[in-house]
């Protein structure tokens, strides 16, 4: 039962923080500096994103990937 929902509870974050970006490119362009904040808001996320794939490895089926879940790792 508690890896059922430490499974479940990795989607249920992603989706609850999924809004955010959408609500900081609201903000950022009702702002009075928008067209600084709007390029460096996209630059910082292709940077974080580039980060994060080149980083994290797909995970393979012996789990050995850098960021495969705990529970698919063999010791």
């Amino acid at each position: 039962m508690g890896q059922a929902i430490s499974e479940v509870l990795t989607f249920a974050v992603g989706v609850a923080i999924s809004p955010m970006p959408i609500i900081a490119v609201i903000l950022m362009l009702f702002s009075q500096r928008a067209k600084v904040n709007g390029p460096a808001f996209l630059l910082g996320w292709v940077l974080a994103l580039a980060v994060v794939s080149t980083h994290c490895d797909p995970p393979r089926p012996s789990g050995s990937g850098f960021c495969s879940p705990a529970s698919t790792r063999r010791t």
